[in-house]
């Protein structure tokens, strides 16, 4: 190992030879099992790692436990921007008001923070909401709403001018706040009016999705961070009801928790001017040799770190006596990548793969962050590999399986939580 900073996988074997070829210092046990036996203690450190970057082809961020709204930009990603998508429908079908007794008032959306958020929330952005100009439709096939999902909205179609709304906004993430963003009155005379009518549309969701297709929020293009928001937002018409004395404030509310309403994180990146420039979705990845000695993993926009682990046989095949204990890898992220380590995330996932980065295990395994506070030079990610190792060796033919490396399930459809790692020839 050149020095401390260097990814490595620690292997732990017994060495077991007979006791006519080995000396006396070895240590010895269970005589009874393992006559004329004995075994001494070998460890191995600086197995070569082949590291690459994966993209894939899309990621389902249907239904996740947060919704992801605004902007970010970096040296190693480039510029990602993040926007929900959400249906709405009543929480309630006994909207019908008497148009003698009622006023209209405003339209409003809530969106409440859920603690989630990415870069400099220190400065202003503007958040927008768009109706949708078309419906939401899940794929086909799988059921599922995709990072790369995209639905034209009103201001697509017809400009500026069809903003739903917009508000400038100084995020407080972890205030459990919410921030309410004033719409457009036209929609909410539409959507007040309605009630007028003895049989009207909140009494049917399906009718009521295609007279209100829903809407998508996201951020301007000067924004600068990514903020989190509860998967309940809130449009509320208010009203003024005047069938009493003093007359009183109500509103009704849309919601997407009611009959099944469809909602997705949706993600758009652009790697130019990075090392991740010419990434395709292909199964074998960007290689770290051509991105810097480094690889990329991103929630949200896609991005895994694929480590294969070429001459591990060969260690058996040059020492056919060695028996496996142990295997341990620990990663290591390249230093100020966040502006504090304490900003990493806690816990990567990891999946056994194939060469198409299929899983060949059903399950999947933790890789935790141990951090150094004291001198920020001893800061990695490790977890147990002994069941991947054993079951490689255990194979006779060659093989390109591998260890891939995302963000935690959730945390792939609901927000961009970011990792970049030196493969072994990376001294940061």
């Amino acid at each position: 190992m050149k020095n401390i900073e260097a990814n490595r996988i620690l292997l732990l074997l017994l060495l077991g030879c007979s006791m006519i070829s080995c000396n006396d210092e070895d240590f010895t046990t269970g005589a009874q099992f393992f006559n004329d036996v004995s075994f001494e203690l070998a460890t191995w450190d600086s197995l070569t790692m082949k590291f690459s970057t994966v993209k894939f082809d899309s990621s389902i961020t249907s239904s996740p436990e947060g919704l992801v709204v605004g902007r970010t930009s970096n040296t190693y990603f480039g510029k990602v921007n993040a926007a929900a998508y959400l249906q709405l429908t009543p929480d309630s079908s006994a909207y019908q008001l008497d148009e003698k007794e009622v006023r209209y008032d405003s339209i409003t959306l809530v969106l409440e923070y859920n603690n989630y958020f990415l870069n400099d929330t220190t400065k202003s952005f503007t958040l927008i909401v768009d109706e949708l100009y078309e419906e939401i439709e899940l794929n086909s096939e799988t059921g599922n709403l995709y990072n790369t999902s995209r639905f034209y909205t009103q201001r697509d179609i017809y400009g500026d001018t069809a903003m739903l709304g917009q508000k400038t906004v100084s995020p407080r993430p972890y205030t459990g706040s919410s921030i309410e963003i004033r719409l457009s009155d036209t929609l909410g005379l539409k959507l007040f009016e309605e009630t007028f009518d003895s049989d009207n549309l909140y009494s049917y969701p399906a009718d009521f999705l295609d007279f209100f297709k829903g809407i998508k929020i996201s951020a301007t293009e000067d924004a600068e961070a990514v903020i989190g928001f509860a998967v309940s937002p809130v449009v509320k018409i208010y009203y003024t009801d005047n069938s009493s004395i003093p007359s009183e404030q109500k509103y009704l509310a849309l919601t997407n928790q009611s009959s099944g309403e469809v909602y997705f994180n949706s993600f758009e990146a652009d790697y130019t001017g990075t090392a991740l420039e010419n990434i395709t979705s292909e199964d074998e990845g960007l290689a770290s040799s051509l991105t810097g000695a480094t690889a990329y993993m991103q929630s949200g926009a896609g991005l895994a770190i694929r480590i294969e682990l070429p001459y591990l046989k060969k260690i058996i095949e040059d020492n056919p006596d060695l028996l496996l204990n142990n295997a341990e890898i620990q990663l290591r992220p390249i230093r100020d990548q966040y502006a504090s380590e304490q900003l990493l995330p806690q816990t990567l996932t990891m999946y056994y793969v194939n060469n198409k980065n299929t899983n060949i295990s059903s399950t999947s395994y933790s890789l935790e962050l141990t951090l150094d506070d004291e001198y920020d030079l001893d800061t990695y990610y490790s977890a147990d590999i002994t069941e991947f190792v054993t079951y490689q060796l255990s194979l006779t033919e060659n093989n390109e399986n591998a260890l891939l490396i995302t963000s935690t399930e959730s945390g792939f459809s609901s927000s961009l939580d970011y990792v970049v790692l030196g493969n072994q020839q990376n001294e940061d």
